[in-house]
Formats: C-alpha cells, structure tokens, sequence
C-alpha cells in the first residue's frame, strides 16, 4: 500500500512548470479576525487567519490566508500551531514573484499510521497468506495505474482494457494467495466467468439504455480533456473492474472450501462435490449481495439523502431515471449476477478436477 503511493506519485505531483505544491507546517498565528454577523452574511465567511507557515523543503517561512466559511464553522477546522499544511506555490514570471496560497490540511501521515497499522493487523492475523495478499493488492494497484490508464489514454477500448486487467488481476492474484493448484484454478475460472457475466449485462444495458455519462463533474471535465474518449465506455469499464473485487471472493471461498471438503473425504463423488460447492455459494450469495449493493449505496447516500427531503419534486419514478441513480442500480444488480453465475461456475469446475484427481489419484 506504501508503495501505491510512491505509484501514484507521477499523477499527483506532476504540474506546470508555473505551479507546484509545497509541505509545510504552522509555526505562528500571526492575527485572527473574527466577522460580524452582517460581514458572515455578506461574504459566507465566519474567522479570517494569517498564518506563517514553515516551508521545511524550502528553509524558509512564508505568510497564508486561511479564511473559516460560516456553514463549515461547526466542524471545528481552525489552524493550530504545528498543524501540517498543502501549500500551492505560484510563481508570477512577470512580476518576478512567488505566491503561496493555503490548498488543503496535510493528512499524509494519518494515512500512514493507519497503513501501518494495517499492515500490523494482517500480519500477526494471516501470517505469510496476509503478506500475499498485500503483494496481490499492490499487483492490483500496478495494473490499473500502469496498465488500464495508459491503454485507455492511448485510445484503446476501455471496456476491453478492463477485461484484460481482470483477467490479468485474477490469475495474478489468486496464485499469489492460493498457489498454484485445483482450487485456484477453479477459483479463477469462476471469477473470469462471473465478471464477464456482469461486463456484458452492464454493456447491453448501457447501450440500450441511452446513458451518457455526462453526470459527474469530472467526468464532464473529462472529457473536454480527451474528448475522443468514450464515457459511457468508461464508467461500464468502472462497473466490470468493480465486480471483480466481490466475485474473486466468491470464488475463492467455494473453491477453497470444497478443496477442504474433498481432503476430507477422497471418496465423494463430482455430485456431492457440485452439491457442496452450491450449499457453500448460498450461504455466501447473500452476504456477498447486501455487501455489494451496501458499498454501492453507501457512496451515492449524499444524494439519496437530498432526494428524500425533496420528496415532493422527486417521486420514485423520477429518481430511478436520472442517470446516477439508474446507474448505481446498474452497476449492484450486474454485479450480483456475475456473481450468482460465479457460484455454480465454481463449483462445477472444482468438482470436476476434484473428481478427476481422485480418478487418477486411484
């Protein structure tokens, strides 16, 4: 995880040449003003700070505004002494001069303590499985920043780029943690099915349904950046990488299991292995789902929220059809049908080679 960041290192600190991002941290308090109730109403803004901030990389120390807006006052964001600060640093060519400006609270090392102590957690709790599956992640990581991005701006298929990094993702991964064996092979078979399941329901559904993609911000911003770039293509992409998280581990839990199950008893027949396989993927499917459909909500909440205080201008027939929300559900249901078709796809691989090792084995 440490060395994601050190990955996305070129994409967030890459700027023009006019303009970059300096850390520093508050070692003075040089004035605070404080508005009155009609200046909060004039200009939305509650405390008005001038800070000296020390900009270690630099030697040197500079002077910021940071300004409190009235609606954000509650959350207790006030500047202290030692707070770490993301500073835009401006430099003005024709006038010979440098501008630093306040961009964002530096909560780089809070990442890092709690990566830490992730990393501590995983360990003592999996041993070297959890080691494995931390080298999996970032094999992850590498393939959508250093594979799926750079094919995407390069005008490949993003639909297309998003199978071969799955697929890629899948192999890598399961090997990495299951070893190279029946269960991993079956789990990864499984997995390749379920998630291309899902990417050609999201694919027929996004075409048919007439999205545009043209919803979000950045998306909009997108595409003026690149706008040979295919969005709807895009976020179906989104929908297939998305799945494959879920499914893998859907996968891999019939497949291990019914691993076990055949050590225990060799003499269990390719349909008692199937059956198994099936009672385990029950059992899974239904929390796999609310899980699935949970993450999906959970990031749209902000705007279900707002909808259910409009009640009165959005009726549910309404709300279902705008975009967003059309594709949320898109993206939970075609999700849990790649991995309901996992399931059997599983089970029926497992116990097959299962059952042909105990043939041969005889």
């Amino acid at each position: 995880m440490l060395l994601f960041f050190i990955l996305l290192s070129p994409y967030v600190y890459t700027m023009d040449s006019e303009m970059s991002y300096v850390n520093g941290y508050i070692e003075k308090v040089i004035s605070k003003k404080i508005y009155s109730e009609e200046m909060q109403i004039d200009t939305g803004l509650s405390y008005f700070y001038k800070l000296s901030v020390k900009i270690p990389s630099e030697n040197k120390s500079v002077t910021v505004d940071y300004a409190v807006e009235k609606k954000l006052e509650k959350y207790d964001i006030h500047p202290q002494i030692d707070d770490r600060l993301i500073l835009q640093k401006e430099i003005n060519k024709e006038q010979n001069i440098v501008v630093y400006h306040f961009e964002e609270f530096d909560r780089s090392r809070i990442i890092i303590y709690l990566l830490l102590f992730f990393l501590i957690i995983i360990i003592v709790f999996t041993g070297i499985k959890g080691f494995n599956a931390i080298i999996a992640l970032f094999v992850t990581l590498a393939l959508v920043f250093y594979v799926f991005i750079p094919m995407v701006l390069s005008g490949y298929s993003p639909i297309w780029s998003s199978v071969l990094v799955c697929t890629i993702s899948t192999v890598a991964t399961l090997l990495i943690i299951g070893g190279f064996g029946i269960k991993s092979y079956a789990a990864i078979i499984g997995t390749i099915g379920g998630v291309v399941s899902a990417g050609v329901l999201a694919v027929s559904v996004g075409y048919f349904s007439k999205i545009t993609g043209m919803y979000k911000q950045e998306l909009l911003f997108l595409s003026n950046l690149k706008p040979d770039l295919d969005i709807r293509d895009l976020i179906i992409s989104g929908f297939i990488i998305g799945a494959l998280g879920a499914t893998m581990d859907v996968a891999m839990s019939i497949s291990s299991s019914m691993y076990e199950i055949y050590a225990a008893d060799t003499t269990k027949s390719i349909k008692k292995l199937f059956d198994s396989g099936m009672s385990i993927g029950r059992d899974i499917i239904g929390t796999m789902i609310n899980t699935l459909i949970l993450a999906y909500t959970g990031s749209s909440f902000s705007i279900l929220l707002l909808f259910v205080i409009q009640k009165k201008d959005y009726p549910l027939g309404r709300i279902v059809n705008f975009e967003m929300i059309f594709l949320e559900i898109v993206k939970s249901l075609s999700g849990s049908i790649g991995m309901l078709i996992c399931i059997p796809m599983t089970a029926g691989i497992a116990a097959l080679m299962l059952s042909r090792k105990n043939i041969v084995s005889k």
